[in-house]
């Protein structure tokens, strides 16, 4: 009888603890219901008379009401913080959403679902601004936080794949593939249709297998994560023009650069569109797309689509953002080969800053375009410092990449005293194997290679 007591007891008291959840969640709905309606409502004359209003306008206008209303109601507000964080993350807005993020961190509240809601969001905006070290420690602190609710399971397999999508970008592949099949096993054991995850999950693969120069398996799983966002999503989604670009990328480190144009060229008006010219996906496919434009040695085309990338990746991104080793060097390459030298050397400089800060892979290649660069400056010494540098980085992230080590032997060649030697025939004889067979006629590092062989360097005159 008493252990029959005791269990009606608990019983009672966790019905009571279940129905208080109820009509918590169901108060928080109602008023984040009644708070975005009144983010459209207009009092001032002078913005009521049919004027159209952006996203960028309601969501600012949502974040500075929300600062003042709603204070006697934490979890409401940390729900509504949430949210705005989100969107204006996904508005390419990332210092906006992490301030927001921030701001709901001091709100008290008990909800472990809000909890984990906000780390998430958190771990998002930190691996788009660059912050990976701190996206993980987000990411796993999703995982630690243990709550029963089915939106929260959710959570936990975007946790597992945002961690690993950070783990990739510090350069610890086979952590990264750990972890992403994880995800992957817990979608289609327990979300299996759960589709938008299991696209999420495929791409996160496809693209750590990418950055790890496995280009056949990054294929395989970004064609999956293609073929499963056409089922769902419409043809102008951003996450498919994503897939497009990515497989773009691929054909490119092939050396395929026509089908590489081609994917990557024929999502950037999309992106334009449905994102808006001024957003940080854009950036990317525009200098994903000068890349290939620079092997063309279309040089002026890609300087323009570089200009553009780098002005909209600043303001939100900064100077030191991992993506900057990428779009200073692309830029600080087209304004070589266009001959202007010195402020190619600049952009070159401040690139290898940002590499040198992430750790970043693109370290390397840097090292030796600048030396190549002071070489054509007539800094020989410097250049050749530069190139010992680059020597350990680029055997240790591009071991199976071999033209890579040919390019450095050219330009240490190139740097070495004019008079011919027998080390410079040596250099410039290990670089003819691998540049010819890596890059055809009409690419940019074998018509440079082949300027170097004629001795000829008037282009940069």
């Amino acid at each position: 009888m008493a252990a029959l007591a005791t269990m009606i007891f608990l019983s009672r008291r966790e019905a009571v603890r279940e129905r208080n959840i109820a009509l918590q969640r169901t108060r928080v709905a109602e008023r984040t219901v009644d708070f975005v309606k009144s983010m459209f409502k207009v009092s001032d004359p002078e913005t009521a008379l049919g004027k159209s209003l952006t996203a960028r306008e309601l969501i600012d206008r949502g974040s500075g009401a929300l600062r003042r209303e709603l204070k006697t109601e934490p979890t409401t507000r940390a729900t509504l913080a949430i949210t705005l964080a989100e969107v204006y993350n996904s508005l390419g807005l990332f210092q906006n959403a992490e301030a927001m993020l921030n701001w709901s961190a001091t709100l008290r509240t008990s909800d472990e679902h809000v909890a984990k809601q906000r780390l998430l969001a958190l771990g998002e905006v930190r691996r788009n601004l660059g912050n990976n070290p701190a996206a993980i420690d987000a990411y796993r602190g999703v995982l630690t936080i243990h709550s029963m609710r089915d939106e929260d399971a959710m959570a936990d397999v975007r946790a597992l794949i945002g961690l690993g999508q950070a783990q990739g970008a510090t350069g610890d592949f086979t952590t990264a593939d750990r972890t992403i099949t994880l995800a992957l096993d817990k979608v289609r054991a327990d979300r299996k249709d759960d589709l938008q995850d299991l696209a999420l999950a495929y791409e996160a693969k496809g693209q750590n297998h990418y950055a790890a120069d496995q280009l056949a398996a990054a294929e395989v799983a970004m064609r999956m994560a293609l073929q499963i966002r056409m089922k769902i999503e419409d043809p102008l989604s951003p996450g498919i023009s994503d897939d497009y670009v990515t497989l773009g990328d691929i054909a490119y480190q092939r050396g395929d650069l026509l089908t590489a144009e081609r994917l990557i060229r024929s999502r950037l008006g999309i992106d334009e569109r449905v994102l808006g010219p001024e957003h940080a996906d854009v950036a990317t496919t525009l200098n994903n797309l000068a890349r290939v434009e620079l092997e063309q040695r279309k040089f002026t085309d890609a300087l323009a689509l570089l200009e553009r990338a780098v002005a909209i990746e600043i303001p939100q991104r900064g100077w030191t953002h991992p993506d900057m080793a990428f779009f200073l060097a692309n830029r600080a390459i087209a304004k070589r080969e266009l001959g202007q030298l010195k402020s190619a050397a600049t952009d070159f400089e401040l690139a290898l800053k940002a590499a040198r800060l992430n750790s970043h892979r693109n370290l390397g290649p840097i090292l030796i375009d600048l030396a190549y660069t002071r070489c054509l400056q007539g800094e020989r010494d410097e250049g050749k410092m530069l190139v010992t540098e680059a020597d350990t980085f680029l055997k240790k992230d591009y071991p199976d990449q071999l033209w890579r080590q040919g390019w450095r032997s050219a330009v240490e060649a190139f740097c070495l005293p004019r008079q011919a030697s027998a080390k410079t025939d040596r250099l410039r004889q290990s670089a003819s194997a691998t540049l010819r067979s890596r890059w055809p006629m009409g690419t940019l590092y074998r018509e440079i290679f082949e300027s170097m062989l004629r001795g000829s360097q008037s282009q940069y005159r």
